[in-house]
């Protein structure tokens, strides 16, 4: 579960761009995009629900900042038992977020490239509601440009 100014990347009119849309706004008519690290293709795949609750205290949000390997810096805030995605080698695993560490983990970023973790820390600003979208063929998404479990 996401923020509501995170963006999620989709599918343009011409289904050949990546766009970062606002995740609050994603409907299932959008086709989200996905990426095959092992093959180094992004593709896209259909939504299957989009999810928007209240967030409430069971949901402990964390805010994750990386850089990948040419300096771009990546800023994502969400729920601590959501799924990302990092490297073991040619293959993606996907980890709970709190399982991670500063300085640790690489993950992947929307470009196929690896990201070193800078800063992991608790999100304490006022949210009132957390939203998150699903895909029934693809198994991830990028939310801020690193990649989650769909």
């Amino acid at each position: 579960m996401f923020i509501k100014n995170s963006e999620v990347l989709i599918a343009g009119d011409n289904y050949i761009d990546a766009i970062g849309y606002p995740i609050q706004f994603v409907t299932r008519k959008s086709s989200i995009a996905s990426y095959n690290f092992a093959q180094k293709i992004m593709f896209f795949s259909h939504i299957n629900k989009t999810i928007a609750e209240v967030k409430t205290a069971e949901y402990n949000l964390i805010r994750l900042i990386a850089r990948n390997t040419k300096g771009e810096g990546f800023e994502v805030v969400c729920d601590d038992k959501t799924l990302i995605g990092i490297s073991r080698g040619r293959y993606i695993d996907y980890v709970e977020i709190r399982e991670l560490k500063e300085n640790s983990s690489i993950l992947i970023d929307a470009a196929g490239l690896l990201c070193k973790i800078q800063v992991i820390e608790p999100y304490y600003d006022a949210v009132d509601k957390v939203y998150d979208v699903a895909s029934n063929k693809g198994s991830n998404k990028f939310v801020n440009g690193l990649m989650f479990k769909a």
